[in-house]
């Protein structure tokens, strides 16, 4: 059990406990599971039920606000593809447990329609979150917080963002995840789940699909023909001028990660991932 604090497993023990009317004795720890950028992650049992446990690393509340996740999640409860919520608080967030396997670890690139469908589920949704996403906004932020050099490829894609920024912030509001990375994506018997709502907030549906493209913006362009067949070049266009705002907005990520020292306990060498989603804009940019 090195991998939880004994301070976190006890209270991760008593919130699960309450919140399931399962007996302390009766919660067992089961072991971690790789975490996000902002999450340490773990899988738990009460008494025959499993549960995703998700504690906040420092540094969090930099780059989200937990009340926005327990808005969406609220707004969403009755979606079937969602997953549910037992117990959210600022550092600890515990989910039901959904069997199945990770779109991360499989060819998800056969599943693209179960994966599409999915997405107007939530886009399609009828009641819109208290708060807009302003990608802008939440790349500017994250510029001023950084105590470092910024990279010339990154300077070059904000400034073509900025040289677009009117035209994308024209588009309409959904409400959307902003994160729909294969790793938020569960498969079970047909049907497409989403986890981690945490950036959920409103947004162009098209900055969604940009997401999707984060181990390869190839999905990106195949998800639009299934999900939007008869999209204009306008709407590809923005797909594009999305996606290099997400690769801008992983590496601000990243990079204060790095600066809060962040690579060792989480096991990860933050400016390799910083430069991992930055230098995929090279190729974006030139078939603009």
């Amino acid at each position: 059990m090195k991998d939880i604090s004994l301070l976190a497993l006890l209270k991760t023990k008593a919130a699960l406990s309450k919140s399931t009317n399962t007996k302390f004795k009766d919660v067992k720890y089961v072991s971690s599971i790789f975490g996000g950028m902002s999450n340490k992650t773990y899988l738990f049992m009460a008494l025959d039920k499993k549960y995703v446990v998700h504690i906040s690393t420092k540094g969090y509340d930099l780059f989200l606000k937990r009340e926005t996740e327990l808005d969406a999640l609220d707004k969403l409860k009755n979606l079937k593809n969602i997953q549910k919520s037992v117990y959210l608080s600022e550092k600890l967030r515990i989910f039901e447990y959904i069997d199945g396997d990770s779109m991360n670890n499989m060819h998800y690139q056969d599943y693209y329609k179960e994966i599409a469908d999915s997405f107007h589920k939530l886009h399609d949704s009828k009641e819109l979150f208290k708060e807009d996403y302003k990608p802008f906004e939440f790349i500017e932020k994250n510029m001023k917080l950084l105590n470092c050099e910024l990279d010339d490829l990154f300077v070059k894609s904000y400034k073509i963002l900025k040289d677009h920024q009117e035209f994308l912030e024209s588009r309409p509001m959904y409400p959307c995840h902003n994160d729909l990375q294969p790793s938020n994506l569960v498969y079970n018997n047909g049907e497409v789940f989403i986890l981690d709502f945490e950036f959920a907030k409103n947004n162009d549906y098209l900055f969604d699909l940009a997401t999707f493209g984060n181990l390869d913006f190839k999905d990106s362009l195949e998800i639009i023909k299934i999900y939007k067949p008869d999209y204009s070049v306008e709407e590809l266009k923005a797909l594009k001028l999305w996606r290099i705002a997400v690769n801008c907005i992983w590496y601000l990520i990243a990079m204060k990660k790095k600066e809060l020292g962040y690579d060792k306990p989480l096991k990860m060498d933050f400016r390799e991932v910083a430069l991992f989603f930055l230098n995929h804009n090279e190729d974006i940019i030139k078939s603009l």
